[in-house]
């Protein structure tokens, strides 16, 4: 009687036996009723790997292989696939932050063991995608792209290793021949990639195991997913002070030319820090989105709603739109603009570089110099912050879906802001409501001012205040209010 169970009980039944990764081809193989409902399993997630024979994660399978177990008369195993983890490993590992030039003009990036890497890259990307451009557009798949460290641990021609050259101090010492991280790219800019439409996800991510991949490479990749809803890049990275043209054009060039090239998003995710010139992109590509979320990005404090000097809409401004926002995250916003002025103070500021001139902005822009040091700034510029919520509330009053905002400071001291509709913290207490709530919550005393209360549709005297006072460190201010005017979703 078994064998006249609906598809739906053996789904069921199969999805007890998930975890038996080892044992689910065999199930698949028992009858022609059984195949299918296990293939599901198997062929929901899976590990490609670019080289032949490297197998570096259990249970991963050649590219060539991946081809054949995916041929075009078994459209039903396309279909049961929702994720392809894309693996793509180089000839030489290059470690950044390792090595110094023996002479600044003999050596150059484009050297052969960045150009093995580069090709191998390009090989294995141009590979994979004349694979997928075969398959039907009805196909929704997640795909995550990794490069790992390389076979062999390789030095570049003209460079020598230094132990601890990744400390930011070496640059005041007068060393400026740190040679820039390396991270995968296609050799030739112009190189043709095949378009496919079976990837609804794009996903790079970056961790001690991999190399990473260029911005404009990963960029490139996304433009040729033509049905791309969903794209998430990780750019974070140890980068020295003294590589502050590398950081520039990674970020600017790479990231704000390519911008103008991608497919029509829904969700957009960044993490990293872009410097200038990369906001006004960033606008122009929210207006079409359903979520954006940022973290540890230097972006302007008004890059979605311009505002002029007194803190008041341009007239450009006041024609933006965002018809599909739903979700608005501003997570870990570096605790600098992108000119590299502080947005906290210290108490004692003597013996600090200037953060407005060239060189110190090298070093302030960088994850190290928050790492390697304990200067703690804990005094908010709150004319920034009146600023960043201003622009915040007037582009949240063009949106009509929207339906959460979340900004937040996560270095200390801690601010936080956060619109809900529906539902929101009161008192400390969750409550419900069908009207939207918006709460500030900051341990440097922050309270909003006029313009942000015009912004945001509410006046002053509306607000619920719980001032904790000031402890040794912090000044602790929690501050509600529900909007009256504006705008409930539904």
């Amino acid at each position: 009687m078994a064998h006249r169970l609906p598809v739906e009980l053996w789904t069921q039944i199969a999805l007890y036996l998930e975890d038996e990764v080892s044992f689910l081809p065999i199930y698949a193989r028992v009858c022609r009723q059984w195949q299918p409902v296990f293939e599901r399993l198997i062929y929901r997630k899976l590990k490609v790997e670019s080289e032949e024979g490297a197998q570096r994660e259990k249970g991963a399978v050649s590219l060539s292989q991946f081809e054949y177990l995916m041929p075009g008369s078994t459209q039903c195993r396309r279909s049961f696939l929702r994720q392809l983890d894309y693996t793509i490993t180089t000839p030489y590992e290059i470690v950044d932050c390792r090595a110094m030039k023996l002479e600044d003009q003999r050596y150059s990036e484009k050297n052969p063991v960045r150009d093995a890497n580069n090709q191998a890259f390009s090989k294995a990307m141009r590979a994979l995608f004349e694979i997928l451009e075969t398959w039907d557009a009805e196909l929704k798949v997640t795909l995550a792209i990794t490069v790992t460290k390389g076979r062999d641990l390789m030095q570049e021609p003209e460079a020598k290793e230094v132990e601890d050259l990744y400390r930011w101090q070496t640059v005041l010492d007068g060393e400026q021949w740190v040679i820039p991280p390396y991270h995968a790219r296609f050799p030739d800019e112009g190189l043709p990639l095949s378009n496919i439409c079976c990837i609804d996800e794009l996903l790079f991510e970056e961790n001690d195991s991999y190399q990473g991949v260029w911005s404009g490479a990963a960029l490139k990749v996304a433009e040729h997913c033509v049905a791309l809803r969903r794209l998430y890049l990780d750019l974070e990275e140890m980068v020295r002070p003294d590589h502050l043209a590398y950081i520039r054009d990674r970020r600017q060039a790479a990231l704000a030319c390519a911008f103008p090239k991608l497919p029509t998003l829904r969700s957009f995710e960044l993490d990293g820090k872009p410097f200038e010139d990369f906001s006004l992109n960033l606008r122009n590509l929210s207006l079409n989105l359903r979520e954006l979320k940022l973290t540890m990005v230097a972006v302007e404090l008004d890059f979605l709603f311009p505002l002029d000097q007194a803190g008041d809409p341009t007239p450009e401004s006041l024609s933006l739109y965002w018809p599909h926002l739903e979700t608005l995250t501003l997570n870990a916003l570096s605790m600098c603009l992108p000119s590299g002025e502080w947005l906290f103070d210290r108490e004692d500021p003597e013996d600090l570089p200037d953060p407005a001139t060239a060189s110190s902005f090298a070093i302030f822009s960088t994850q190290l110099m928050v790492d390697e040091t304990e200067y703690f700034r804990g005094i908010m510029r709150i004319g920034h912050f009146h600023r960043l919520y201003t622009s915040v509330g007037y582009a949240a009053q063009r949106m009509p879906r929207l339906k959460t905002i979340d900004t937040s400071m996560v270095q200390t001291p801690s601010t936080q802001l956060r619109f809900e509709c529906g539902r929101g913290a009161v008192d400390g207490l969750v409550r419900r409501s069908r009207r939207p709530i918006l709460s500030f919550n900051s341990q440097s005393g922050y309270i909003p001012d006029e313009r942000v209360a015009a912004a945001r549709g509410f006046g002053l005297g509306d607000l619920e205040i719980e001032d904790l006072g000031a402890d040794d460190v912090f000044h602790h201010v929690y501050v509600n209010v529900v909007l009256d005017q504006f705008p409930v979703n539904q």
